[in-house]
């Protein structure tokens, strides 16, 4: 004689989105050591509105330097390579 087992009703799988633990993460600890992208000094973040520059004088300066125009990307003129001071009437 055959001894059938009891039929399991089938249940949907649930997949479960919770973060497994917050010691698992994939972020740099926010202590970590950094280089200032200005003045080239190594610090501590405390302040992460100022990141990637050790302090706020930094930053301004940075900024200033974008303003100034001392920075720059590189762009191409797409018309065919003429600067616009070419392209003034100074009659």
């Amino acid at each position: 004689m055959l001894h059938e087992s009891p039929k399991s009703e089938s249940k949907p799988m649930t997949t479960n989105l919770a973060p497994e633990s917050s010691t698992q993460t994939n972020s740099p600890p926010r202590s970590s050591t950094r280089r200032c992208a200005m003045c080239g000094k190594s610090y501590q973040v405390s302040d992460p509105k100022l990141v990637p520059f050790c302090s706020d004088r930094c930053q301004q300066v940075d900024l200033g330097n974008w303003l100034g125009e001392a920075y720059g990307l590189p762009w191409e003129d797409p018309a065919g390579g003429e600067s616009l001071e070419h392209d003034r009437d100074d009659d």
